[in-house]
């Protein structure tokens, strides 16, 4: 039979085991970014973070200038509204509707749903893109994440061309880059995207835009958007500058 005092030394020792271990997986788990999402603000256009022009090549202007001119000649050229396709990256995280953010392991990946257009990301935990030469580009692109401490890093590449960076038209090549750092604020109450966007035909240098979220536990997104139809009242959404 152990001794009082050895079993008192012996639980002791038990529970510095315990309280290590729990120590050390509090410091591997990784922020909870699930729930919905919707900002109080939005803007109709991109503005660099910080302030400032964007940083257009002399083609990267001649292209946003055509652009804008065939927008406010024909509307619907702006096919992302006229045919509700996929937002892309970035122009998904300026819109005045909600998103959900669903973090999982099994797969081991982010998924963001956006409500406007019913744009659906999945953002994967991987090394290394997918072979481009095998996958077709697409709205989203190719999403691929690490977490850096508590900021998750997206990293996303292979664009297709049906898209622009925002409303006004700014556009991008097949060689647009876009790095997102993701987390939360204010004890989970808020959710900061901080996106690098690369792009060296049309651009440059890299720059970045800024936007924020408040946690809403009260909104279902909705996941049946209609193109047409009518949708949910965002009115009391602000409009502002985003990047700012």
């Amino acid at each position: 039979m152990i001794a009082k005092p050895e079993l008192f030394a012996a639980v002791l020792a038990a529970a510095s085991v315990c309280a290590a271990a729990g120590t050390a997986f509090a410091a591997s788990a990784k922020p909870d970014l699930t729930g919905a999402w919707w900002a109080t603000s939005v803007a109709d256009r991109l503005q660099p973070q910080g302030g400032g022009a964007i940083p257009f090549t002399a083609a990267g202007k001649a292209a946003y200038d055509k652009r804008q001119a065939e927008q406010k000649a024909d509307p619907t050229v702006d096919r992302t509204v006229h045919l509700c396709l996929p937002q892309g990256v970035v122009r998904a995280w300026m819109s005045a509707y909600p998103f959900q953010v669903l973090q999982t392991t099994a797969p081991d990946q982010v998924t963001v749903m956006f409500e406007e257009n019913r744009g659906l990301r999945p953002i994967r935990f991987r090394d290394k893109h997918f072979d481009p030469e095998l996958w077709d580009p697409s709205y989203m692109g190719d999403s691929i994440a690490r977490w850096d401490g508590d900021v998750l890093v997206v990293d996303t590449t292979n664009f297709n061309d049906d898209t622009t960076l925002d409303p006004t038209g700014l556009p991008h090549s097949d060689k647009l880059h876009v790095t997102e750092r993701i987390r939360l604020l204010n004890g989970g109450r808020q959710l900061e995207v901080v996106a690098t966007i690369e792009d060296p035909e049309i651009y440059s240098r890299p720059w970045s835009v800024r936007f924020t979220y408040d946690r809403r536990d009260d909104v279902q997104v909705k996941s049946d958007w209609v193109c047409g139809e009518q949708h949910r009242d965002v009115s009391s959404v602000r409009r502002a500058s985003a990047g700012r």
